[in-house]
């Protein structure tokens, strides 16, 4: 539970959540200013009810189980991957999954979720 509640805006590298609950409830921005920025909860919960934006080249990975569940809002300029189980669930109260690239490829985890494309040829892959 390391940044739990934390506001924290990153310019240069990633922010990785790797650890249960570690990124819990808090806001965490990643600017992009590298090829491979970006905001990864590989954890159990590590992203949950978090606030996750990623401008420019930085993409955001929920690969654990139930990583990003109930969010607030994930936007990345780029790519989002939910590929843990129930990873990107629930996220549609206030906000939504808005990217160019989203894949929905774990089990259940992108339901109940309202999903936005930020362009007219953007991509989504529910598997």
């Amino acid at each position: 539970k390391e940044c739990a509640g934390d506001a924290i805006t990153e310019f240069t590298d990633d922010i990785i959540c790797s650890a249960y609950r570690a990124c819990f409830n808090g806001e965490y921005i990643n600017e992009g200013n590298g090829d491979s920025d970006s905001i990864k909860c590989s954890a159990s919960h590590s992203c949950e009810s978090a606030q996750l934006l990623a401008i420019n080249q930085a993409t955001i990975d929920c690969s654990g189980y139930n990583s990003c569940l109930n969010s607030r809002s994930i936007q990345s300029d780029q790519k989002i991957s939910c590929s843990g189980t129930s990873s990107c669930e629930n996220i549609k109260a206030k906000g939504s999954i808005s990217s160019h690239e989203i894949i929905c490829d774990g089990s259940r985890s992108c339901k109940d979720s309202v999903i936005r494309s930020k362009e007219e040829y953007g991509f989504v892959d529910c598997k």
